[in-house]
């Protein structure tokens, strides 16, 4: 599975040049020299990890990390800094926005390599958080002050963050419910505790995993491993 890059500079070239170093690395590359566009992508597009101009018209780098750090979809993807300027100033303030790293000018082939090889890790991560994996199974829910609300619903996807259930019982944004799954590669049963995040389509609620304990979040992560690539 490649790496979904977004590259942003005012200067095309760069952003050329800086494709034809990415691509080869099984990554799909968005080259935009906007960064009000690019402010419109990190909205609505996810990201794997994101190459961004400090020095640009209309929105400079660092807005544009703000925004980034601010949005639903891109809040926790590494974010590189291009400058050509060293000074630690500049490189205080991208820390403080949010930056990853730097890439510092001119931009040759082997600065690149360094800097993916550094943020590679990191995008491995947050892939695997945010992937939703296809898997159905019968989760049982127990909720309300006395746990008096139980009910069976359906799982649809998993990823490390949460599960995408399918139920009957109507649900509110901000329940909480303890969730009682298996997983084919966990002998035991887990026990998660889920937070409703959003209603989907009428039926499908999306739960995000909280409080839950390391043995039930490591069954969940080596599960979602095995089966992301990276």
């Amino acid at each position: 599975m490649s790496m979904r890059l977004l590259v942003v500079d005012d200067e095309a070239l760069i952003v050329e040049v800086l494709k034809s170093f990415l691509e080869p690395s099984d990554s799909d590359v968005v080259g935009v020299t906007n960064s009000r566009a690019a402010a419109e992508w990190v909205e609505r597009e996810k990201f794997d990890g994101i190459f961004l101009d400090v020095r640009m018209p209309d929105l400079d780098g660092f807005e544009l990390a703000r925004k980034a750090r601010a949005s639903s979809l891109n809040g926790r993807t590494p974010i590189v800094m291009i400058t050509g300027l060293g000074d630690v100033d500049t490189m205080r303030q991208g820390f403080k926005v949010g930056a990853t790293c730097f890439l510092c000018k001119p931009i040759t082939s082997e600065r690149v390599r360094c800097v993916v090889n550094a943020v590679r890790g990191p995008m491995l991560i947050e892939r695997r958080r945010v992937a939703r994996l296809p898997y159905q199974a019968k989760v049982e829910c127990v909720g309300g002050a006395c746990h008096e609300k139980r009910f069976e619903a359906e799982t649809l996807n998993i990823s490390e963050g949460g599960l995408l259930i399918q139920s009957s019982v109507g649900l509110a944004v901000g329940d909480e419910l303890l969730l009682r799954f298996h997983l084919p590669s966990a002998p035991r049963l887990l026990r998660v505790w889920g937070r409703v995040l959003r209603e989907e389509p009428p039926g499908r609620f999306a739960m995000e995993f909280f409080d839950s304990s390391v043995r039930d979040q490591e069954a969940i992560r080596d599960y979602v491993l095995g089966r992301v690539e990276g």
